[in-house]
């Protein structure tokens, strides 16, 4: 392996390692809601295991009924028309 892509594969695994181990939760998640990456943290304050989550679970399935609704109403647009948010607070509910 050149050294160009020994130091990728290390910032890659790096970041990562970031995004799984903060101390607040992250979560990935595809044009149609679908997550498909979520960070341990988020998986631990909902209650549920990765399994559960990874490309059976939609972003708005974690929310409280007015948060699911502003959600699919104003900020998802949002969301397919940039592509991204930096940043979102949504009231979510546990597993239990």
């Amino acid at each position: 392996m050149n050294n160009n892509k020994k130091h990728k594969t290390v910032l890659f695994e790096s970041a990562e390692e970031l995004y799984h181990d903060a101390p607040c939760g992250y979560v990935s998640f595809s044009n149609d809601g679908i997550v498909y990456n979520i960070n341990q943290t988020l998986i631990e304050w909902l209650g549920y295991e990765r399994e559960e989550i990874l490309g059976k679970k939609k972003i708005f399935d974690f929310f409280k009924m007015g948060g699911r609704l502003y959600f699919e109403t104003h900020f998802f647009p949002l969301i397919r028309m940039q592509g991204f948010a930096n940043e979102i607070n949504f009231e979510i509910q546990k597993k239990d």
